[in-house]
Formats: structure tokens, C-alpha cells, sequence
């Protein structure tokens, strides 16, 4: 409960300067990941956010997103939305995620200079890689090393464009280009993503099998719907076995006594 597992936080850093990937088929660090841990905002990801943060950091804005971060990187308060429990959680990531849209719009709006934001992702990318060479050192770090040459080559792209974008003195074409580049980053990473978890997500007959209770479960092609080897036992076989609502209070009672 008062530290994470490096993944964590390799994870946490990550969601600031890569975009986000497909649950079922991550390409570094996890082979997948379920945990919502995704902040980079389409097209300017988290570098306009922090490049209004230093300006807004007396108003109710800066200050929420700062006490955003501490909860991200706290244990024991991150444990707060869980009841205590010593497990990692970031459901309520969507939370930040909005103050983040929110500066990131103030930033266009009041014209603030995004020099402090670029610096603030280049120390992140930093951090993250000595955290991410020392997590090598004992544990595989690239799943999918196409997926991840992928990430890094949309968010330079992104960066250098945006940092074109600011150098627009005219406001009309600025936000026009905004536009059209937030909308293609939407399009064009939003179907990667879907064809993505497209081919991670369903998984063989015989795979499946013996976790399912009935054919209902099957399709056509025998195929069962499954987030991942890794969680069809927990898709299937838990549920499965759970027959009746009190069994299913009974047993998440008994996992939260273990904490």
C-alpha cells in the first residue's frame, strides 16, 4: 500500500508521453493493461497542459490537477478509491484527463507559451527511461516492438507539429490546424487501436473451453470472446462458478479481508 511495483509507475510516466494503446495487446511493459491508465490527449498529449500549469498554478484548475498527480503517485491515497485496498487503481483517471483538455484549451486560449511543457515531457521521458532500463535489467519491457517504434514515431510527429502550430501567428489558422490534426490523430490512432484489440480479443474454442459453463458463450466459428489468455480463466472460470448474488458478495468480502 505505500509503494507500487515499478510497472506502476513506468505506466503512470508512459500515459503522459505516449499515446494510448489497446487494452488487450500493449506494447511495452505489460503485455496488457486494464487499468485505464491512459492521459495523452489526442494530438497535444499532455505538453499544453503543462506548459498552462506553471500560469494556473493558483487556480482551482491547477491546483485540482496537482493534487491529481499526488493521489497518481501515492499508494495510500490512490488506495482511497478503493476503500483501502492495497491494490493499484486508476479508474479515475478520467478525472485528470479532463483538467488536463481543460489547461490544454486555456493554454490555445491565453496563448501561453509551450516551452514549459515540452521541457516538462522531456524530463518525463527521462525519468521514464532510466525507470523503464532499470525494469529491463530482470523483466521483459517490449512486448510488441513494432507497436511501440509506432507510439514513439506519432508523438515526435505530434511534438513537431504542434510546435509548428505555435509558431502560427494568424489565430484563425491556428485553430484551424488544431482542428484538422486533433481529427486526423483521432481517426487514423483510434482504428489502429480497434484493429488492434480486433485481433487480441478473440481466442480459440479449445482455449476457452474449459472455463465456459455453456455453448451461449460460443459463436458461430467457435470462438470465445476473451480480453486475453491472461484473463480468460478470470473472465470465465470466476464467474462461471458464482451462481447466485450472495455467493458473489461472499467471495469479494473474503478478498477484501485479505487486505
Amino acid at each position: 500500500m505505500f509503494k507500487y511495483d515499478i510497472r506502476h509507475y513506468l505506466s503512470i510516466l508512459k500515459s503522459f508521453i505516449l499515446p494510448a494503446e489497446a487494452l488487450s495487446g500493449t506494447s511495452i511493459i505489460n503485455p496488457n493493461n486494464f487499468t485505464s491508465t491512459e492521459l495523452y490527449l489526442p494530438f497535444v498529449g499532455s505538453i499544453l497542459c503543462f506548459a498552462a500549469l506553471p500560469k494556473r498554478v493558483k487556480k482551482w484548475d491547477g491546483m485540482l490537477l496537482l493534487l491529481c498527480l499526488l493521489f497518481m503517485f501515492v499508494p495510500i491515497l490512490n488506495s482511497v478509491f478503493v476503500l483501502g485496498q492495497n491494490v493499484y487503481y486508476a479508474r479515475w483517471f478520467y478525472m485528470p484527463s479532463l483538467i488536463m483538455s481543460l489547461l490544454s484549451i486555456k493554454c490555445i486560449e491565453k496563448k501561453y507559451p509551450i516551452k514549459p511543457g515540452v521541457i516538462v515531457n522531456l524530463f518525463i521521458y527521462i525519468i521514464f527511461g532510466i525507470l523503464a532500463y532499470a525494469f529491463s535489467m530482470n523483466n521483459q519491457f517490449i512486448f510488441d516492438l513494432k507497436y511501440f517504434i509506432v507510439l514513439i514515431i506519432v508523438a515526435f510527429l505530434s511534438l513537431v507539429i504542434l510546435i509548428f502550430i505555435n509558431h502560427t501567428k494568424e489565430d484563425k489558422k491556428k485553430y484551424f490546424l488544431y482542428m484538422i490534426f486533433i481529427s486526423l490523430f483521432i481517426v487514423g490512432c483510434g482504428n489502429y487501436i480497434v484493429y488492434k484489440y480486433k485481433g487480441n480479443t478473440f481466442k480459440q474454442y479449445a482455449d476457452c473451453k474449459p472455463y465456459l459453463s455453456s455453448e451461449q458463450y460460443l459463436s458461430k466459428y467457435n470462438d470465445a470472446r476473451s480480453n486475453s489468455n491472461f484473463t480468460c480463466n478470470g473472465n470465465y472460470g470466476f464467474t462461471a462458478g458464482i451462481n447466485h448474488i450472495n455467493t458473489f458478495i461472499i467471495l469479494m468480502l473474503l478478498n477484501l479481508n485479505s487486505y
